[in-house]
């Protein structure tokens, strides 16, 4: 977290989940930087990050008693595509990555990277 602030970077996480849950896995997992919520997926859907939830992997998760439209306080189950990107003080994006596998993150020195470029 140094690195990115010792360069006067800003960092910032965008999820759709109601913001007591962003709260609640910011201070779980001390991360030191905000998750702000992005009602609906407004903000990833303009950027072209979200995804339909097939029925099937609706139906499993419901039988699994999972509610993600609750959770989100939304009316559907769409998903945004885990990204990251380093925007400059004059807005260009200078780096961009994108994760369809949650599970799969880019390592953070690449930022770090397009931030000295």
């Amino acid at each position: 977290m140094n690195h990115f602030t010792n360069r006067n970077a800003t960092i910032v996480a965008l999820c759709p989940q109601r913001q007591e849950f962003n709260l609640a896995i910011a201070d779980e997992l001390s991360l030191g930087f905000p998750v702000l919520r992005d009602p609906e997926n407004r903000i990833a859907t303009q950027f072209g990050l979200t995804l339909p939830t097939p029925p099937q992997v609706i139906a499993a998760e419901q039988f699994l008693g999972l509610d993600l439209p609750n959770h989100n306080a939304t009316e559907n189950w769409d998903l945004p595509i885990p990204a990251r990107y380093v925007i400059d003080s004059s807005g260009i994006i200078r780096y961009a990555a994108l994760h369809v596998d949650h599970r799969q993150r880019r390592d953070p020195a690449e930022c770090l990277e397009a931030m000295q470029a």
